[in-house]
């Protein structure tokens, strides 16, 4: 028998009472640690959440970000004035930040967030512009 077979069955409800051991546990177990920081259809740099990062799931007017993002091709998230209309991509926008919605997304001003389906951040941009030329950006269209 491995070490794993003999120890698994009586360590891990002896862990499953501690409260950081439960909640590593529900980390590992949905996924939610995994990123793609530094993969090619993300842009790079960008502050906090960063491409790459799972988007986090703030609630827009009454709705969950991740329940009102596009299913097969990428949603553009825009904080502030400007929208950002397309046929390419599913637009969401945020005219008035919460302060809630302003601590998740650390974002100042006009800000465009590229989101896959999947729910993690492609990129993050002030410029509609420059999301425009994002590598998923480049991928989906061409």
């Amino acid at each position: 028998k491995t070490a794993r077979s003999w120890f698994a069955p009586w360590a891990l409800p002896l862990g499953a009472h501690l409260p950081p051991v439960r909640n590593r546990a529900r980390y590992l177990v949905t996924e939610l640690g995994i990123n793609y920081r530094g993969s090619s259809l993300c842009a790079r740099g960008g502050g906090e959440p960063g491409p790459g990062d799972r988007m986090p799931d703030l609630e827009i007017d009454g709705r969950s970000l991740h329940a009102m993002l596009d299913p097969v091709r990428p949603t553009v998230l825009s904080v502030g004035d400007t929208a950002a209309e397309s046929p390419d991509w599913k637009s969401v926008r945020i005219d008035t930040v919460t302060p809630e919605q302003q601590e998740l997304l650390n974002a100042d001003g006009d800000t465009h967030f590229l989101v896959r389906p999947d729910g993690h951040l492609a990129a993050r941009s002030p410029s509609m512009a420059e999301l425009t030329d994002a590598p998923l950006m480049k991928f989906w269209s061409g």
